[in-house]
């Protein structure tokens, strides 16, 4: 199409929500961005697209080694995320220490994690899950969701700064077909790349420029979802900031 001068940029943009998206070429649209466009070196090969990362966090707490695995690979095609072992391995770790901080009674009370992460086998595929009370959440599933941590990716903008690619739990948890449970939508992958798969892009427009060579990422809403996380201000508003503001340890109630 542009070397038919139908569209005037070799430029593609993906924006998948859990209900529908878009796709767009010749250029990109800011209407449903919720945050300004961050822009990352990209390289395109014959089986993908890649930039580089600098680290992972849960909330404001470092990953250790994370740093080791500084490739994100963007495949839409794929429904899972996949991570290295040992960055998955220490995922769930640090899921269990957010509870193990947050909550450590298992209160009922707690706006933090209504349940526990578990591990469990659903199809053969290794998962970890949280029990979902769908009678106590009943039309307040983002409350569920903001007892639980954000995972931040950091990559290195074309003009040098360190910025974050937020995946919420309105994204990175699913829904088992029993509805008893949510689970993180991401698996063990074969190599040292995290590939961000359909549910590490949901709610992001990923602007692919293959002329200029960079990936742009912006929060967006690609869809209508009543229990999309929109930002941290969401978790500071609704009293679960732990980790992510200096006095958050004494806001565990």
């Amino acid at each position: 199409m542009y070397e038919a001068e139908i569209i005037n940029k070799k430029m593609f943009t993906l924006c998948l929500g859990k209900n529908g998206g878009s796709f767009g070429i010749g250029g990109y649209n800011t209407d449903s961005h919720l945050d300004s466009i961050s822009w990352f070196p990209m390289q395109h090969t014959g089986n993908g697209y890649r930039f580089k990362l600098t680290g992972v966090a849960v909330n404001e707490h470092p990953m250790a080694g994370s740093s080791a695995y500084n490739i994100g690979f963007v495949d839409s095609g794929t429904t899972f995320s996949y991570l290295p072992h040992g960055l998955w391995d220490s995922l769930v770790y640090h899921f269990s220490y957010h509870c193990n901080q947050t909550n450590p009674d298992s209160s009922s009370d707690s706006k933090y994690c209504p349940s526990r992460p578990f591990l469990t086998r659903i199809d053969g595929e290794s998962l970890v899950c949280f029990n979902f009370d769908a009678e106590r959440f009943a039309n307040r599933t983002k409350e569920f969701f903001m007892g639980y941590p954000i995972v931040n990716i950091f990559a290195r903008t074309q003009s040098g700064e360190i910025k974050k690619i937020q995946w919420f739990p309105s994204e990175y948890l699913y829904l088992e077909k029993a509805g008893d449970k949510y689970c993180l939508a991401a698996d063990k992958g074969s190599g040292n790349e995290i590939l961000f798969g359909s549910t590490l892009m949901r709610q992001n427009d990923f602007i692919f420029d293959i002329e200029s060579k960079k990936i742009g990422i912006a929060r967006a809403a690609c869809s209508v979802d009543p229990g999309m996380i929109v930002s941290e201000n969401d978790y500071i508003e609704y009293g679960t900031p732990f980790g992510l503001v200096t006095d958050a340890a004494n806001q565990t109630q």
